[in-house]
């Protein structure tokens, strides 16, 4: 808890499971530079941070529409976000919270935030943070009003009709060049053999890096050629520390077979062979163990080793997951329609549709072109 002192305005901050609450107070007490500094504060500011602490301590959140922001925001978190929501959303509800939304609405009745509110934060935030995250945020804040109007505290969601920051659409078509992918695929072929596979699938298969790390020996599939995604492997962070675990995938299009190509299917032979001869305890059964740990290799050290690769060729910039965007836009090129590429990256028509905007449109001009040759040399014309 704590009490800062600015523009004749003090402010009230109290944590509780995780969430910062503030409140502003006006005193009409005056005070000295000197009683600031020491922190001197007048009895009326200490006697209402008392009873701010206490109603927070009992969880008094007030009633209907006059309810405080801050207080249907532990409520959303206590009865919503962590019953029913994963780890990481509890963990992303949390920072927009603390680091974007109490500071701006805390201490505001519900009934006091309009739309021009809601706009005015989204202008705010979106002169410092990308559009993306701008949107992410949004997302908290509305969810958060539609649990109030769940509940019957409000009977509208004040995010209603608000100008949201555009996300340019990436041409994933010119990630990277034909070269840079060549120096891509050989720069992987001389990695170390857990990394070269990892890499491998993420550039041929699609997969995300939750997924491939997620893999146990009884997912691949080495008679049929495919991969079986029906997990992820995810990291999340809590009161400081950070959690392993294995969960669910992002989504249910995501648990699917992936077919792989024979390069990758190879590899995964003769490492799953290996693999049996080391003494890995039975229950032990995901692909990439440390066998000094005994522990699934750590998303941070498959990324240290990815960004350690690519500087070596120049491809500073280029993120692991943009493995799983090359891979799409490569069959995207080959001639693989949406719906396939969309199968198998787990996604939905709509998403590769619109994530892979050029590299479709690229493939229609071309597949105009073929239709026409095709006219020209099977259909006489008179």
């Amino acid at each position: 808890m704590s009490i800062d002192y600015k523009n004749n305005k003090y402010r009230f901050r109290v944590a509780k499971n995780g969430i910062i609450y503030t409140r502003i107070y006006i005193s009409n007490k005056k005070i000295s530079e000197n009683d600031v500094k020491h922190k001197k504060w007048p009895r009326d500011v200490i006697n209402a941070h008392k009873d701010f602490e206490v109603s927070i301590t009992r969880n008094e959140i007030g009633k209907k529409e006059n309810m405080l922001f801050n207080n249907l925001a532990q409520l959303v978190l206590d009865e919503h976000v962590r019953p029913n929501l994963r780890p990481n959303t509890e963990s992303f509800y949390i920072t927009s919270y603390n680091k974007h939304i109490l500071g701006y609405f805390g201490g505001i009745s519900l009934n006091k935030i309009d739309s021009i509110d809601i706009q005015k934060f989204v202008n705010n935030i979106s002169k410092t943070l990308k559009a993306s995250t701008v949107r992410q945020i949004y997302a908290v804040l509305s969810s958060t009003f539609n649990k109030a109007i769940d509940w019957k505290i409000i009977k509208e969601n004040p995010c209603r009709n608000i100008t949201l920051p555009k996300i340019e659409n990436k041409n994933y078509s010119e990630l990277l060049s034909t070269e840079e992918i060549s120096k891509l695929m050989e720069v992987i072929e001389n990695e170390p053999e857990l990394y070269k596979i990892i890499f491998s699938i993420a550039l041929y298969c699609g997969l995300r890096q939750g997924e491939i790390l997620g893999l146990t020996v009884a997912d691949i599939d080495l008679e049929n050629g495919y991969i079986d995604v029906n997990k992820q492997y995810v990291s999340h962070y809590k009161k400081g520390k950070v959690y392993h675990e294995i969960a669910m995938p992002k989504t249910e299009n995501s648990i699917r077979k992936v077919y792989m190509p024979s390069a990758v299917s190879k590899m995964l032979d003769e490492f799953i062979s290996n693999k049996k001869v080391l003494n890995i305890k039975p229950e032990k059964q995901y692909l990439f163990i440390n066998p000094k740990t005994q522990k699934i290799y750590d998303h941070n050290a498959v990324y240290r080793r990815f960004k350690k690769m690519t500087k070596i060729i120049g491809l500073d910039n280029l993120t692991f997951h943009d493995l799983r965007h090359l891979q799409a836009t490569m069959m995207l090129h080959s001639g693989a329609n949406v719906l396939v590429v969309a199968k198998r990256l787990g996604d939905t028509i709509d998403t590769v549709s619109d994530t892979y905007l050029h590299a479709i449109e690229k493939v229609e001009k071309e597949s105009v072109n073929q239709l026409q040759e095709f006219i020209n040399d099977n259909i006489r014309t008179n």
